[in-house]
């Protein structure tokens, strides 16, 4: 989108915002988020609640197509930067709303603004990952087949968890974060064999700083002290689904069922995220309908 095409496209929605301020008007609610994935996760959230606000018209909007009517945005932060200069910028705007993923922050280091709300977990892809979803996807696609899926939903786990501590140990290192990520999932595939997972001797080369804190993490969640998507990174989950659920070829072709790749796997689950309802228990989401309230 051109840069004269964005202003004129902010100029009409900055009019219908003004026009919202009118009790008798129809309200215009405007979430400004990072991507892609974002825009369709989004809009189907404020399509679900779309009955809360019978006067409100919601609109998802991609930053970067509305960056340019922003002055002086460093452009050289990244997209999450973008979102944070944004929302500043727009601080106070009840109808504006600014979302950017957690990714690896911790609490301390958020920006505190009034129309800026981080998700709860790393990205949306972390609020999907239950047991409980894992549990239906198997059922919805593989006909409840997968008889192991608690040991494959830890297997999940335990990459993931190892994946985020890795990334968090080599943080500002691309090099070797992107060189570790290939070693763990090579790793991880080696302890599928004859149809089952084995993750006992999973640690035998890894870093012990990793090893020590997803022992940790992963002790808290059996005990039920800690949620786990807290360590689940976006990055990392196409990829462990995939896997997960399309190496026993001889299971799939026994059910007639087709592999189903990671992508597909994380956006089924997202959409029965939205639609059972269970966004509803998240901080954040109740949060954003706090403030448009």
């Amino acid at each position: 989108m051109s840069e004269y095409r964005s202003a004129y496209n902010r100029e009409r929605v900055d009019v219908l915002i003004a026009r919202s301020r009118d009790s008798k008007s129809i309200r215009v609610i405007e979430l400004c988020v990072e991507g892609k994935d974002d825009i369709e996760f989004y809009t189907k959230w404020t399509n679900s609640i779309q009955k809360d606000f019978s006067s409100t018209i919601f609109r998802v909007e991609k930053v970067e197509n509305i960056v340019g009517t922003y002055s002086n945005i460093d452009k050289s932060v990244g997209m999450c930067g973008i979102v944070e200069q944004m929302a500043q910028q727009d601080n106070g705007k009840k109808d504006r709303v600014f979302i950017r993923d957690r990714d690896l922050l911790k609490d301390h280091e958020l920006i505190r603004i009034d129309n800026l709300f981080y998700t709860d977990y790393p990205a949306i892809e972390s609020y999907s990952f239950t047991k409980e979803l894992f549990i239906k996807i198997n059922e919805y696609a593989y006909l409840g087949r997968y008889k192991d899926i608690d040991t494959r939903y830890q297997y999940a786990l335990n990459f993931l968890v190892s994946m985020y501590f890795m990334r968090i140990f080599n943080q500002g290192d691309g090099s070797t974060v992107k060189r570790e990520v290939e070693s763990l999932r090579k790793k991880y595939k080696s302890y599928f064999k004859d149809g089952h997972f084995t993750i006992m001797d999973c640690y035998s080369h890894s870093d012990n700083r990793i090893k020590d804190n997803v022992n940790n993490i992963l002790d808290q969640a059996r005990e039920g002290r800690i949620d786990t998507r807290q360590y689940i990174y976006s990055h990392d989950t196409e990829f462990i689904l995939n896997f997960i659920f399309s190496t026993d070829k001889d299971l799939l072709k026994s059910i007639h069922c087709a592999s189903q790749s990671g992508k597909y796997i994380v956006g089924w689950m997202l959409d029965r995220f939205i639609s059972d309802g269970l966004w509803k228990k998240e901080k954040m989401f109740q949060s954003i309908k706090k403030y448009i309230i």
